[in-house]
């Protein structure tokens, strides 16, 4: 009896593991078109910043942006770039 309830147990979680899988990989599958542009971009943006470029380095998540418009980490660079610019409001 304790075997076939230990079986359950193991096939169930075998299952979950399974079914998970499967929604990770359908959820990947969308962002396959971006993502060389995007990384690209990106890692570019960050080696602008490195030299200090910062006029680059906004262009290049500028672009970032138009791939994935809700990627904070683009906000965020470009926020630090136009701060180093001097290009930010004040209160």
């Amino acid at each position: 009896m304790r075997k076939n309830f230990i079986l359950c147990v193991l096939i169930t979680l075998a299952l979950i593991l399974i079914f998970q899988s499967q929604v990770i990989l359908s959820s990947n599958q969308n962002n396959d078109e971006k993502t060389i542009s995007f990384y690209i971009f990106s890692n570019a943006g960050d080696d602008y910043i490195d030299q200090k470029n910062y006029k680059e380095a906004i262009k290049a998540f500028e672009i970032v942006i138009q791939e994935d418009p809700e990627d904070p980490y683009a906000y965020l660079r470009i926020g630090y770039c136009k701060g180093n610019l001097g290009l930010y409001r004040g209160n």
